[in-house]
């Protein structure tokens, strides 16, 4: 008879998850900082721990009822709802390098300039002045912006005529002929840039393994107590899709799971709790409403560990 277990922790305030990751020549926890990973605060809602159980009969030719059972497989999982886009945990668990140059080239591609009232432009990086990447195999291209790719072309000595330009790598200044002040152009080129994250992804298919922790002040609706827990899972793997929260103009949610694979010794999640007061009856109600339930029994019944079974 398949049994199924499930607990949900819902945070008081956003938590954190860590992932630590392990060094696949020895097995351990990695300690440099490239190796773990933490969310900083922005467990949204919940983290769920679920574990279904298969089961299976095993019976006695003289009875009508089975002799013994067996288990026969137990799936654990782990979900948690994050309130943003982190690209280091995308790299994470995709199995990519994840690093900060100091010294990378970005092509920014068909941005819109004015040629200014002395017939240049400096190129720009936000607000920043930008300089051409010096080693550069990406052409500095203008065209109008009627689309228009012929109107322009690029010269080494001075502009001489209308359409002309001339691009110092140096300084990131493309000077015009004097007829062109003031009009509008796309410019497109290869700056350098610096403090840039790169995610380096496998060619081969990559599924880590990580020691998961999750932390965070939670409250024990039954109890009237307000604890700070962390749960330590100690091998999780990522499961499912591993997409990026859309890109919208309110605030989205995404859930990222992990399955449960086997411990490295015998205990595969350590839980651990630590009171941080009592509360009252109108401290309990506050915080259910702040979480989104009607009151304090709907918050209990939602935080309570449930167990069902299924078949005959």
């Amino acid at each position: 008879m398949p049994m199924n277990f499930s607990n949900s922790t819902i945070y008081e305030y956003a938590g954190d998850l860590t992932l630590i990751g392990r060094d696949p020549a020895t097995g351990l926890d990695r300690t440099d900082a490239a190796g773990i990973y933490t969310t900083g605060r922005n467990v949204k809602d919940n983290v769920t721990n679920s574990v279904s159980n298969s089961e299976e009969t095993m019976n006695d030719g003289n009875s009508q009822y089975p002799a013994a059972t067996r288990s026969t497989g137990k799936i654990s999982t782990l979900a948690a709802t994050l309130n943003t886009n982190d690209y280091k945990l995308d790299a994470f668990m995709k199995g990519s390098t994840y690093k900060t140059e100091t010294a990378e080239t970005q092509v920014m591609p068909n941005v819109p300039y004015t040629i200014g009232a002395d017939a240049t432009v400096q190129l720009k990086f936000g607000t920043e002045n930008a300089v051409i990447a010096p080693d550069s195999k990406f052409p500095v291209l203008v065209r109008e912006t009627t689309g228009n790719d012929d109107a322009y072309k690029a010269v080494d000595t001075a502009p001489a005529a209308s359409g002309e330009y001339k691009v110092d790598k140096a300084t990131g200044v493309l000077t015009f002929h004097a007829d062109d002040k003031g009009k509008q152009v796309f410019i497109s080129a290869e700056i350098a840039v610096a403090d840039t994250l790169v995610i380096e992804e496998p060619s081969a298919a990559i599924i880590p393994v990580f020691k998961a922790i999750l932390s965070g002040p939670v409250i024990d609706f039954k109890q009237g107590m307000r604890y700070y827990q962390t749960a330590t899972f100690d091998s999780v793997q990522p499961s499912g899709n591993i997409d990026d929260m859309p890109r919208q103009k309110t605030y989205g949610s995404r859930v990222v799971n992990f399955t449960m694979t086997a411990p490295r010794g015998d205990k595969a999640v350590i839980t651990k709790r630590t009171p941080m007061g009592s509360m009252t009856g109108a401290e309990l109600q506050a915080a259910a409403l702040k979480m989104g339930f009607k009151n304090v029994d709907e918050a209990a019944a939602a935080t309570t560990p449930k167990v069902t079974t299924t078949g005959k």
